[in-house]
């Protein structure tokens, strides 16, 4: 017997309930009539059950589609399909099924639900493909659907539909290989119904190739169905024990079971109705019954061939242009990657860009740390440790009877020369009134004969100027003041301070000789200073001009 009862098909139930629940009026019973036409397919009582089920199901597509409402249209179909099948329309059960496949392949997204729901058509199309003859494209379709087949109910159906190919090839042996896995898979499930169609299809086959439990397990399938009322499966059984005793050219007892069927077959649909009717005709001694079943036979054959090939070409042609427009699709969904992966590469180099900015801006910083902490330590050893040893040997000299006065002259300029570089490197207070302790440094180099002047020092805010700014402005000034002091004559030197944006400005400016600006250590160590600390120093100077100085920091 050709089996409907999938596990998947359950999931139809959830899409109508699903689409009820949005409000979406397909059926005058929206809720009722998904459970009332469903069993009206599945499990059929009356003659009417099947129309009735297929109208509904034909009204409900059409309005699934106007919906834009592709899952329950697919599911819709399915059931169309298997009414179609039931009611002898085999070929349009076929094109059926196929329309819901390639509504199917149109999904961009397969998840478990839809994977469920083609292995449902997939099952129904291998029965499809049976009883047309088509018994290797069965196969074929049977072995899709174990590919995606994961429970173990849909397993053994598809086993059990595999075994009946096998069976109508007259491959017996390889029929009963399949069969006697599927029911000893069956006995883990503790289903009744299972069982006893796995038992039932078992022991037919095994009748076929002359083993004596072949009859026992038909009989005991038999029984079982009685018990559990499965009419569908009845058929089938009564089929397979009327074929058994014909076999054994016991007439009357294989046209008991004959009847049997004919009268089971009334709940299970025209086809099985057809194939009961003709079973029962193939015991007639007629010769003109016997000719009219054999054409009949031959000539609804041809038409399925015919009907068969047409569809299946219509199918393929129409599966290729789909599979065309998914490649265009993936060309396009390639080329949105291709310019998402190069954005994300041009960010991420902007962002590496700008990470190597920030590091090397603060390896400066740090770089200017550590030169002004080893200044300050060099200040301290020079103070500590050369003056005073210097200033030592300058006592003792002193007391000595008979001082040499060459000798402590000369001590003293290298006292006073190593009190000056202390000086110079000497840590510089940038917490408190900075602007003072700036004032104090121009002002140490004030004399007798260079007048210094200041302006606005005390007009910068400059507690928003960072440390390091203060030490390097503090060094830079005073770097000037010496070379000015030592080098340029000058009797009078104006540094004035100016606020412009984010930027403070320092213009030094004397009147000495000048010079031709061939930058030696001093004039370099301020423009390093002032580089590393983001900042800008530019000179202006010429013989007998003066000497000038653009500090922006």
């Amino acid at each position: 017997m050709k089996i409907f009862n999938f596990s998947s098909r359950f999931l139809w139930l959830l899409l109508t309930l699903f689409s009820a629940s949005l409000n979406v009026s397909y059926a005058q019973k929206p809720i009722d009539s998904s459970f009332y036409y469903y069993y009206k397919v599945i499990k059929p009582t009356l003659s009417s059950d099947l129309p009735a089920a297929y109208i509904y199901y034909k009204r409900h597509k059409e309005l699934s589609l106007a919906a834009e409402d592709t899952l329950t249209a697919i599911s819709d179909l399915r059931m169309l399909a298997i009414s179609e099948f039931e009611l002898g329309r085999i070929y349009d059960s076929q094109n059926t099924a196929v329309e819901a496949l390639k509504l199917l392949d149109s999904r961009a997204v397969i998840d478990t639900l839809l994977s469920d729901i083609r292995l449902g058509l997939y099952n129904h199309l291998g029965l499809v493909y049976e009883t047309l003859d088509y018994n290797k494209r069965a196969l074929n379709t049977y072995d899709n659907a174990l590919k995606l087949a994961v429970k173990l109910s849909d397993r053994l159906t598809l086993l059990n539909n595999k075994a009946l190919i096998y069976k109508n090839l007259k491959n017996y042996s390889e029929a009963e290989a399949y069969l006697e896995l599927a029911f000893k898979l069956s006995l883990t499930t503790n289903n009744k119904i299972q069982i006893a169609r796995a038992r039932d299809n078992l022991g037919f086959v095994q009748s076929k190739l002359k083993k004596s439990e072949g009859l026992p397990n038909m009989l005991a399938a038999l029984n079982s169905r009685i018990e559990e009322k499965d009419k569908s499966g009845l058929y089938a059984n009564y089929s397979h024990l009327s074929l058994y005793y014909k076999d054994q050219n016991d007439t009357k007892t294989a046209l008991k079971y004959a009847a049997l069927a004919k009268e089971a077959a009334k709940v299970s649909g025209v086809t099985y109705k057809m194939n009961a009717l003709s079973h029962l005709l193939g015991f007639s001694e007629d010769p003109n019954i016997t000719e009219y079943l054999r054409l009949s036979d031959s000539i609804t054959e041809s038409n399925n061939k015919i009907q068969n090939s047409f569809a299946a070409v219509r199918y393929n042609l129409e599966k290729e242009q789909l599979r065309t427009q998914v490649s265009e699709l993936q060309r396009e969904k390639e080329k949105r990657l291709k310019l998402l992966y190069l954005t994300l590469g041009i960010f991420v180099l902007l962002v590496a860009i700008a990470l190597y900015f920030i590091l090397k801006a603060r390896h400066k910083k740090e770089k200017t740390k550590q030169v002004y902490q080893t200044e300050t330590r060099i200040s301290k050893k020079l103070h500590d440790e050369v003056a005073n040893d210097v200033y030592h040997v300058m006592t003792k000299l002193q007391g000595n009877s008979t001082p040499n006065n060459e000798v402590l002259d000369d001590l003293e300029g290298i006292y006073t020369k190593t009190r000056d570089i202390s000086k110079e490197s000497a840590i510089v207070n940038v917490h408190q009134n900075f602007h003072e302790v700036l004032n104090d440094l121009l002002l140490s180099y004030k004399n007798e004969e260079v007048n210094i002047i200041s302006r606005n020092i005390s007009k910068i805010d400059w507690d928003t100027i960072s440390e390091i700014k203060k030490i390097t402005i503090y060094r830079v000034l005073q770097e000037l003041m010496t070379n000015m002091k030592k080098h340029s004559k000058a009797g009078l030197a104006v540094v004035m301070f100016t606020k412009k944006g984010s930027k403070l400005q320092i213009d030094y400016t004397d009147n000495g000789i000048g010079c031709d600006l061939k930058k030696k250590t001093g004039l370099l160590n301020t423009e390093n200073r002032m580089e590393s600390n983001a900042g800008h120093i530019r000179f202006e100077s010429k013989k007998n001009e003066g000497f000038k100085a653009i500090i922006t920091i």
